[in-house]
């Protein structure tokens, strides 16, 4: 019996360390997303002035963003080459964005510390995709298993993602699952397209660079049990954005 109560406590020692390891580097990645998430604040709360008169509206756009130390992601169905005319005198740079993308009748919204700009349509769709996700990731210290807990801290992970010109975003999407020990269901989805320039992002929630790059196609994804899949890897399946009540039956509880 005492060899047995020894065992057992030796046992329980070691589970214990293993969960103030997995807390530890938890509280290390809040706090990485908190200090990135107040640097980004700083960028977008400064004053700025701006004049564009008949300016290609991605080239002005990318360096305003660059000038500020703010990433951009434009829409792939937003034609970068329109000429654009905006004036702004005194404003922070957040505000800059956003009466720009309303008075071009675009939709911006603010990943941590990357700007996304696309079409009308995305102010009622990507709030509410969004809001799911937000739903999702935030479950994390509550899953019922360790399986869909992993799955919800990788997505959560700060990722920094080169987007090399005439990459193919299928290729892009690929190479992150690669990287994050995941695999795509449906990636078929995606239309066939390149990357027509050279940038990087600045760190983000990789969950939140799946949703930039799978928005512009239509689609999201949801999150299933890596249990259904062979390889043991979480699965992430893509789905059609403007019917995702109807699509998320199998995402991870």
């Amino acid at each position: 019996m005492a060899k047995l109560t020894a065992h057992t406590g030796f046992g329980i020692q070691i589970m214990l360390k293993k969960l103030r390891l997995i807390f530890s580097v938890y509280f290390v990645l809040l706090f990485c997303l908190f200090v990135l998430l107040t640097q980004a604040e700083a960028s977008f709360e400064q004053v700025v002035s701006v004049t564009w008169q008949r300016a290609p509206m991605r080239e002005v756009l990318m360096q305003f963003a660059k000038a500020n130390r703010v990433g951009l992601f434009i829409d792939r169905r937003i034609d970068p080459a329109i000429l654009i005319n905006f004036k702004a005198e005194k404003k922070t740079v957040k505000t800059v964005f956003q009466d720009f993308a309303n008075s071009a009748g675009f939709y911006c919204h603010f990943f941590g510390s990357v700007v996304y700009i696309g079409n009308g349509d995305m102010r009622e769709i990507l709030p509410r995709v969004i809001a799911e996700h937000r739903k999702f990731f935030e479950q994390v210290n509550t899953a019922k298993n360790k399986n869909s807990a992993n799955a919800r801290v990788k997505l959560r992970k700060m990722a920094t993602v080169k987007l090399p010109m005439l990459s193919e975003p299928r290729k892009i999407l690929n190479n992150l699952a690669q990287q994050n020990q995941f695999t795509w269901q449906n990636l078929e989805k995606l239309q066939h397209d390149v990357w027509d320039e050279n940038s990087t992002l600045p760190s983000m929630q990789l969950g939140d660079f799946l949703i930039l790059m799978l928005i512009g196609f239509d689609l999201d994804y949801v999150c299933e049990l890596p249990e259904k899949d062979s390889s043991g890897k979480m699965i992430l399946r893509i789905i059609d954005v403007r019917n995702f009540e109807n699509q998320t039956d199998k995402s991870i509880k």
